[in-house]
């Protein structure tokens, strides 16, 4: 027997009964169009509801009629390779600017430049971030090397697209949380993406973020 499809296509169609897997699909779309922005989590539990409690296609329609499937690119989850050459994109600029800030000490002759441009770095680091990340493009210069981008985590939030300032600025520190304790934090941090559903650093956890893939074809 042919499954029945989730839309309404004719008066036969909308008389079939669905199966778990119809519902299981219908749910997962839900989820994606949260993640997207599109549904808020109150409107999200109440939809689950609807669609877990569906007998036919009839009943399922009304509750998915205003959400078209996702394209692949608006929500696919960034993957842990480019999220770590975005990093070494954006640590080489950050040494860099940092070793600019010494010198005028170096030229002095003084021994405190490294000291120094570590110091310019730390404020640096959490100002570029900040900035970058809550921004509208939700990206570093590695970001938008790499086609990913920051968004805010609509099934940890609420709220969907754009990450806040806030989340930004949140997701930094615990950046620099984690990295103060290297041996065990931080490698954890970078590495958890690997094997995360969400593919989730625990920074972004904390902050509330998820890192999705942009269309290279927009990159210009």
């Amino acid at each position: 027997m042919q499954r029945p499809r989730l839309e309404a296509t004719g008066t036969a169609t909308l008389t079939l009964r669905l199966s778990d897997a119809d519902r299981s699909r219908a749910a997962v779309q839900l989820r994606d169009a949260c993640v997207d922005g599109r549904l808020t989590v109150e409107e999200l539990s109440q939809r689950l509801e609807s669609a877990y409690t569906a007998r036919t296609v009839a009943e399922l329609a009304p509750v998915m009629h205003d959400l078209a499937p996702s394209t692949p690119e608006s929500r696919q989850l960034a993957p842990w390779w480019s999220r770590a050459a975005a990093l070494l994109v954006d640590g080489c600029i950050l040494a860099g600017a940092a070793l600019l800030a010494g010198v005028p000490l170096a030229a002095a002759g003084s021994s405190q430049w490294p000291l120094a441009g570590t110091l310019v770095a730390l404020p640096l680091s959490l100002v570029y971030f900040t900035v970058a990340h809550g921004g509208p493009r939700g990206q570093t210069v590695g970001d938008y090397v790499n086609d990913i981008a920051v968004e805010s985590d609509a099934l940890r939030t609420g709220i969907g697209g754009r990450a806040s300032y806030g989340q930004a600025f949140g997701r930094t520190l615990m950046v620099g949380l984690f990295l103060g304790l290297f041996l065990v934090g931080g490698f954890l941090d970078f590495f958890w993406p690997l094997w995360d559903r969400r593919r989730q650093a625990w920074h972004d956890k904390v902050a509330g973020t998820i890192v999705v893939r942009t269309a290279p074809r927009l990159r210009r």
